[in-house]
């Protein structure tokens, strides 16, 4: 997408998040054109329908109900959205799961400017790309999650079971897939732990995270090390060898 062709909607009831979200974009976001601004759904689906906007941020809690229900009923489809929430730590892992992106009030600058830098870089059809997003936030699995992979030319969505490891690569982390091919991302190996960290991953060495439920064997040879069903081994640290083992209940 070209910078100067982000055309925006803003929904939020609170005027004065309205404001401080509209300077933030103003000063420091100057390639997003504001349409407008709504304080409820029935306005803002109105006003989505008229502008037809490209980019909306929408506010989850609004005093009708959710910004959900705004997806729901607009006749617009073109767009894609940003979410801001004050949702628990749970919600927020869901937002990080599916392909929308969220800001958590109060809003980080930084974080303003990578959310809008995210959608300057898809270059999918937005109508698709979409759909795909609220589907996957909306049909959100607690028991089978899928997760949200951004390359360097693609937005994967990738079930979190068929996961074998992750593995750093320097700021990048490339994930290893049951029955595909490895992707490439550009987020930290961190970023990964911290939202994979409730469905059995272990974070046994700096560079390496792998999933519990692909382990084939533990060897205590060589230091210990693990070997995966698709055969792949990988060192266990010294340091998370004890606790490491302890998880595994050996």
């Amino acid at each position: 997408m070209e910078q100067n062709d982000i055309r925006a909607i803003i929904v939020d009831d609170e005027m004065r998040s309205r404001s401080s979200l509209r300077n933030l974009l103003e000063k420091y976001v100057q390639q997003v054109e504001i349409l407008g601004e709504a304080d409820g759904i029935e306005d803002a689906i109105k006003m989505i329908d008229q502008f037809k906007p490209n980019l909306l941020f929408l506010d989850i809690q609004l005093k009708q109900g959710t910004s959900f229900e705004i997806l729901r009923k607009i006749k617009h489809k073109n767009y894609f959205v940003i979410f801001i929430t004050a949702y628990d730590e749970y919600a927020i892992k869901a937002f990080k799961f599916s392909a929308i992106d969220y800001l958590l009030k109060p809003i980080s600058l930084e974080e303003l400017i990578d959310a809008v830098s995210k959608v300057e870089r898809l270059d999918r059809p937005i109508e698709k790309i979409t759909t795909q997003k609220i589907n996957n936030l909306l049909s959100f699995n607690r028991l089978d999650p899928t997760i949200t992979i951004h390359t360097d030319h693609s937005v994967e969505f990738v079930r979190i079971f068929d996961i074998l490891r992750l593995e750093a690569d320097g700021s990048y982390t490339t994930l290893f897939i049951n029955n595909a091919k490895p992707l490439l991302t550009s987020k930290h190996l961190k970023y990964y732990e911290s939202i994979l960290d409730d469905y059995n991953f272990y974070r046994i060495h700096q560079s390496h995270l792998i999933n519990k439920m692909h382990i084939k064997r533990f060897n205590k040879s060589d230091g210990g090390y693990v070997e995966l069903i698709d055969g792949s081994r990988l060192p266990v640290s010294r340091r998370k060898k004890e606790d490491f083992l302890k998880s595994l209940k050996i």
